[in-house]
């Protein structure tokens, strides 16, 4: 028996009853990652934490971020980032964890050494540089603090790395130590922009190199610019961030550990959660799994 047939329709046929079938070869898998959903949330931070996905995504052969939505919420001066003390005639003067405006550091550096000797910290705005005053001479003492002996990298770098030590390398200061005078002015600028950028770490998946001291490097799945004020949020889109992983042969991927950290590896404290977007690539055709496999053939969206 004959299937139906179609009849002209204004003079052209009718073939909206038709459909094509196209071969699939892969396909894009969009995960929205948001780190209120990690795992022991109430025992962990979004800046280190576990995301366990709703199902093994299998045959993967790519991952790539094409967005992110994270407050700029974590401390520029903090006992973990070990830039919140001072030593004044060899008395340990310290400031509170927090962001600061050049008015509010002045006024927490005098607020932190009145007990031991009256400071007045004073910053110009000409010339973006602090100086540190008393009526009769006293000595400054910028050394870092280690408050975390057991965070191999924050010793290891902190003892080695010319930027980033202590309250006295954001106040301007070169050296560690000043003694013999009565005011003391940074050589440098001060600094109350913190990090310019961050990195997301992604275990397993690093598309991104930083080298660091004596030839080494801090591998990361991204690096996100930080180009909005304090307690603002940061928006990454497909325009500014190109970060992909290309895998050899197709995976499977079930989990996230995700790690937030400077360009020094440390982690960032981070006040709140954040979110971002993953792009998985997934092979359907079996053929084309079979090909990656055999490395007989390049990724067609690379």
């Amino acid at each position: 028996m004959s299937g139906p047939v179609m009849k002209p329709v204004g003079g052209f046929h009718d073939r909206t009853i038709l459909g094509a079938v196209y071969p699939t070869e892969s396909i894009p898998r969009v995960i929205n990652v948001d780190t209120r959903f990690r795992e022991n949330p109430s025992i962990t931070n979004a800046s280190q934490c576990t995301i366990r996905l709703p199902r093994t995504y299998k045959n993967i052969t790519s991952v790539r971020l094409s967005s992110v939505e994270m407050p700029n919420s974590w401390h520029d001066f903090s006992a973990n980032l070990e830039n919140t003390t001072l030593t004044i005639c060899g008395t340990r003067c310290t400031i509170p964890d927090g962001n600061y405006t050049s008015t509010e550091l002045t006024a927490a550096i005098q607020v932190a050494t009145a007990n031991v000797l009256p400071i007045t910290a004073t910053f110009n705005n000409v010339t973006c540089k602090c100086t540190l005053a008393a009526a009769s001479p006293f000595s400054v003492d910028f050394t870092p603090i280690y408050n975390n002996a057991s965070a191999c990298c924050i010793v290891r770098d902190a003892t080695t790395r010319p930027f980033d030590t202590g309250l006295g390398y954001y106040l301007g200061f070169t050296n560690y130590t000043y003694s013999g005078n009565s005011n003391y002015t940074c050589e440098g600028i001060t600094n109350l922009w913190g990090n310019t950028y961050v990195l997301l770490n992604i275990e397993n998946y690093e598309s991104v190199e930083t080298p660091s001291m004596y030839g080494s490097s801090a591998p990361a799945f991204a690096k996100i610019p930080v180009n909005v004020p304090k307690y603002s949020i940061i928006y990454e889109g497909t325009d500014t961030i190109a970060n992909k992983v290309t895998f050899s042969e197709p995976q499977n991927v079930s989990i996230f550990r995700i790690k937030l950290t400077d360009c020094w590896g440390r982690v960032l404290q981070t006040f709140g959660n954040f979110s971002f977007t993953i792009e998985l690539e997934e092979v359907l055709s079996s053929k084309l799994y079979s090909a990656y496999k055999d490395n007989l053939v390049r990724p067609p969206f690379a």
